[in-house]
């Protein structure tokens, strides 16, 4: 499929500049190593989040437009056993829109309008959603219109294929043991997160906001939200 660019309503931050499926409002550009935006270890040091372990290995990101809006993914999570508080203490949690979020954790709130720099660019860091309600149940079916169930689940081998962007497998999107789930935004009680462990299902697991198990991870959204 010839790729389509996209036109000046948005500015289009790094990595590919073209779409190669989908629309402007949903679509998909592709992928860009590390060095076009950040690694690991780079991201978590510019946030100042230092709980946890760095998951081993070069980070490729995966490279949307959702609801109009450049966002990017890793392909895999991050960082293991680092709690969902560590992150909302970062004020990466939520989306900067947010203030300090719909459900924060015990204690005192933390604003979530955390704006991460590089180069001409900048960042709103949160979670993925994956439903447009912030307080669910624990086995809630993503949703569309949140970015799990349009962006993520959208590049896995399991997605029909009717609407599918890509083929990756849950090995390849780092859903297999030991670090099988991953952090949503989504609450589930005044304590308790939603997490995903399925690239098949969707959302299935919760845990405390202050769990740091191994099995555990962060795999952040990166919104492009202006030029500087």
């Amino acid at each position: 499929m010839a790729g389509r660019k996209v036109g000046p309503i948005l500015p289009l931050g790094p990595g590919p500049q073209e779409l190669i499926a989908g629309t402007l409002t949903y679509g998909y550009f592709g992928t860009l190593p590390e060095s076009e935006l950040f690694s690991a270890v780079g991201l978590a040091t510019a946030l100042g989040i230092t709980p946890g372990t760095p998951v081993a290995g070069a980070v490729t990101w995966h490279k949307f437009v959702h609801e109009s809006k450049i966002k990017y993914i890793p392909q895999t999570q991050l960082r293991h056993s680092c709690s969902w508080q560590a992150v909302y203490n970062a004020g990466c949690a939520y989306p900067a829109a947010a203030g300090n979020g719909a459900y924060p954790p015990p204690g005192d709130p933390v604003s979530q309008a955390r704006v991460l720099a590089l180069d001409d660019y900048r960042f709103d860091v949160h979670f993925m959603n994956a439903s447009t309600t912030e307080l669910v149940q624990s086995n809630v079916t993503p949703q569309a219109g949140t970015e799990f169930r349009d962006l993520l689940l959208r590049i896995c081998v399991n997605y029909p294929t009717s609407d599918r962007w890509a083929a990756l497998t849950a090995a390849q999107l780092g859903m297999v043991a030991p670090h099988t789930y991953g952090w949503l935004r989504n609450a589930v009680s005044t304590t308790a997160r939603l997490c995903h462990s399925s690239l098949v299902n969707g959302t299935n697991g919760y845990a405390e906001y202050n769990d740091t198990r191994d099995i555990i991870g962060w795999r952040p959204v990166l919104e492009l939200i202006a030029n500087n």
